[in-house]
């Protein structure tokens, strides 16, 4: 028993040796910050600081999109490395941290596009958060999300509760944002081609639908909108009333939809 208790002794400290010596925290961060440029993003680390028996932790990580347009921030990361997926050549990271105070939690693959990811997030504020700028968005709203990745496609679904917004859907300056209070789709991301399975807007009185697919240069998207009628005298659609069909039903095509970075 004592021969097996020494042996296991130095079996963990080896183990221990090649995480603090034979791992430099370079490769660790090269990793992560080279991990989406597949996808057209860039990751940058900051404070990083590697602790026992394969943890380390990272003050903030910032994600771009091209041309360094700030795309969103990730303060307060705790994340541990399988050490058995480094030995397969699979790296992943289990991770959590938070975003505007929201948690965001999950399993990420750092053979970027090519591995398997899988990322939740809860209670995110998304005030200031730079992507939801870029759709338009402005204000305040909770949102919680589930996001599956696997060689290049991607399954996001996801709601905003409570929101108070202002701005306009895809900054279009057509359909005011304040009229709506729930937000929640669906979208699958492959090859640069984004289908919206579902999105759904509602508000008092109101309730907008969005179809149609995106790719990086061309879409399809339309968005339905339909107004009770006890809210059909809203000032804020007047905007609309070109794209009516018939009483309080509205199909409004989108232009552009930024969901590529850029």
């Amino acid at each position: 028993m004592k021969k097996i208790t020494i042996i296991i002794a130095f079996g963990l400290s080896a183990l221990w040796g090649l995480w603090l010596i034979a791992i430099p925290e370079g490769f660790i961060t090269n990793y992560i910050e080279n991990s989406l440029i597949k996808s057209g993003m860039k990751i940058e680390t900051d404070g990083f600081k590697k602790g026992l028996f394969y943890n380390f932790s990272i003050k903030s990580i910032n994600v771009t999109g091209k041309n360094n347009v700030p795309m969103l921030t990730i303060k307060d990361v705790e994340a541990r490395l399988n050490f058995t997926s480094v030995v397969k050549l699979t790296p992943q990271v289990y991770f959590n941290g938070n975003i505007n105070n929201g948690e965001i939690h999950g399993n990420i693959s750092l053979k970027g596009a090519d591995g398997v990811s899988i990322i939740n997030g809860s209670n995110i504020n998304i005030q200031d958060i730079p992507a939801f700028g870029r759709l338009g968005i402005q204000g305040t709203g909770n949102l919680t999300f589930d996001l599956w990745h696997m060689n290049n496609r991607s399954e996001i679904k996801f709601s905003l509760g409570d929101a108070n917004t202002g701005g306009s859907f895809s900054g279009t300056g057509i359909l005011p944002l304040d009229i709506f209070q729930k937000v929640r789709g669906a979208l699958v991301i492959e090859n640069e081609l984004a289908s919206v399975k579902s999105l759904v807007l509602e508000g008092k009185g109101i309730y907008a639908r969005v179809k149609g697919d995106i790719r990086r240069n061309n879409q399809n998207l339309k968005i339905e909108v339909m107004v009770n009628s006890s809210q059909s005298g809203l000032p804020s659609l007047k905007l609309i009333e070109q794209f009516k069909v018939s009483p309080g039903y509205y199909v409004i095509p989108l232009p552009y939809f930024k969901i590529f970075p850029e």
